[in-house]
């Protein structure tokens, strides 16, 4: 959604400046006017691949219209307090991306209906249409015999005006009574006509009529493409003029053509000579209109030089306009946190610790997570009953966005036993290491729980030597709740006299692994799956 909306005010600034531009150059011709307008619909057409250039700009816009909306909580530095947990719970996000996005599909279905339509009724009147000899028809317009090469001349009882189609094999479609017309009007007509092919009118239009489609809401579109149209029928009827008719005739000419065809607008698909009538008259009665034509040189310049103009404005690259009590520039951090098999976890909690203190940040319904902070070096470590992350530092630029992937692993389990035989130490006994907590599993994790458990045995002669020790075996928990790699991983013993042996650590080890080795768990599952998960096991020998 935050995507659409840079979209839309991207084409809303580049038409703005359009406008502009079209008025301060009024008094030139109407080519020049068209060409900017083509330019500025083309620019329109490709700003989403222009996001990545143009000056920086604040967005405007409230961040609840973005799709991966995150909710940003600022905690206190001890997490122990019930305030700091109380922020952490994220509020309910509001649906409105999915309304708005509603809204605008059936909007822009609507558009391409009546679009569709109008393309269907152009290709059905081709067909229906009866051919003209279009040396008989130059004739009668007193037009050169080679004055309409290339073009098809065709009548037709559904039309009420003369109109173009076409882009391939462009056809001029004259209505049944063109034969009541005097040749004046007949020539000035299609030169009219002839001009818009020249132009590749049917073509450019399209770019408006697209347009329209994506960002029927906006009320400058719209706008925008009547005055293109506009723009293109002051153009054609600039050609009449320089042809050799005056601007009187033309003018007379137009409102019975008007007034036959009812006063109605042009087809969205099709050319028309009934296009704001009043301001079309009024415009070929001013002698000083400024009636000229353009090169190929010369149009080719002012499509450059509106481009050079307009294209800055859709690569602007909106950004968070946050900053710190200071003034300092910010950045933005976002990621999404997920398991091992990619599934997203909703609620997960991401401290950001950094230069100016400490965000606690929960993953939203989507597994997503943003915060906007100052410029600086930061530490990010993901919490999420269950799972384990490494902690991650990133140095934010001010204006960057940085996104990351956080991938969680599963967490450790742990067990601890105490084997206990009768006897006397003859040495203060070790003491044993504190073994670690079992982890805190919810969401999609269901811990591994030991269902079959063989005691180890106390090496009998240890046990007369009077020695006790601990060892810390690591094994994986295998899909079917075996164990497999289990190994010795440390050792903490007293021997007579406390001096430690490298026999008697190995005989504990031993003894520890052959009992370990034998036992049985449910497996851990994730997302309903079983998984292999590393766990750790401390398990003491002391005499009694």
């Amino acid at each position: 959604m935050s995507f659409f909306v840079e979209c839309a005010l991207r084409v809303s600034a580049i038409l703005s400046i359009t406008f502009l531009l079209t008025f301060a150059l009024r008094r030139q011709s109407a080519t020049l006017r068209h060409i900017v307008w083509t330019a500025a619909f083309g620019i329109c057409a490709l700003t989403p691949l222009l996001f990545p250039w143009g000056p920086k700009a604040a967005k405007p816009w409230p961040s609840i219209l973005s799709t991966q909306t995150s909710f940003v909580t600022i905690a206190a530095e001890s997490e122990a307090s019930p305030r700091a947990e109380t922020a952490q719970r994220p509020p309910q996000a509001i649906p409105v991306a999915p309304a708005l996005f509603i809204l605008w599909a059936a909007g822009a279905l609507g558009v391409s209906i009546r679009i569709v339509r109008a393309a269907l009724w152009t290709r059905t009147l081709r067909h229906t249409t009866m051919p003209l000899d279009g040396a008989a028809v130059a004739a009668s317009a007193h037009f050169p015999p080679t004055a309409l090469e290339g073009v098809q001349i065709a009548e037709s009882d559904a039309v009420a005006v003369a109109v173009t189609m076409g882009i391939r094999a462009p056809i001029i479609v004259l209505p049944s009574h063109y034969k009541t017309w005097s040749a004046s009007r007949l020539r000035s007509v299609l030169r009219h006509e002839l001009a818009h092919v020249h132009r590749r009118d049917c073509l450019i239009q399209w770019l408006p009529h697209v347009m329209c489609i994506l960002h029927w809401f906006n009320p400058l579109i719209w706008l925008a493409r009547s005055q293109m149209l506009c723009e293109g029928e002051r153009a054609c009827d600039d050609a009449v003029l320089r042809g050799g008719a005056t601007g009187v005739e033309f003018a007379r000419d137009l409102l019975e053509i008007a007034q036959i065809a009812g006063l109605k607008g042009a087809n969205p698909m099709l050319t028309t000579v009934v296009t704001k009538i009043e301001r079309r008259v009024t415009r070929l009665l001013d002698p000083s209109t400024n009636r000229a034509s353009l090169s190929r040189a010369g149009m080719l310049a002012a499509a450059a030089c509106a481009v050079a103009v307009l294209l800055p404005i859709a690569g602007v690259r909106a950004q968070n306009a946050a900053s710190n009590t200071a003034g300092a520039q910010t950045g933005t951090l976002s990621g999404v946190v997920s398991d091992p098999t990619g599934a997203v976890i909703v609620g997960a909690r991401v401290q950001i610790a950094g230069p100016t203190g400490s965000w606690t940040v929960a993953s939203n319904p989507a597994g997503a997570w943003s915060a906007s902070v100052p410029a600086g070096s930061y530490r990010i470590d993901v919490l999420a009953p269950g799972f384990t992350s490494r902690p991650t530092t990133v140095n934010v630029e001010p204006g960057a966005a940085i996104g990351l992937k956080n991938r969680m692993e599963i967490g450790q389990l742990a067990e601890s036993i105490v084997v206990t035989a009768s006897g006397t130490p003859h040495a203060a006994s070790a003491v044993a290491a504190a073994p670690p907590q079992r982890i805190r599993v919810g969401g999609n994790i269901q811990a591994a729980k030991l269902i079959n458990k063989t005691p180890p045995v106390y090496p009998e002669s240890l046990r007369q030597q009077g020695v006790e020790g601990t060892v810390l075996i690591q094994a994986i928990v295998g899909k079917s709740g075996n164990v497999m790699s289990a190994q010795a991983v440390g050792s903490q013993r007293a021997g007579a006299g406390g001096a430690p042996t490298v026999e008697q650590s190995s005989e504990f080890s031993d003894a520890a692994l052959n009992a370990v080795r034998t036992w049985q768990y449910e497996p851990t599952l994730l997302n309903g799956e079983p998984v292999e998960v590393l766990t750790t096991i401390a398990i003491s020998f002391q005499l009694r």
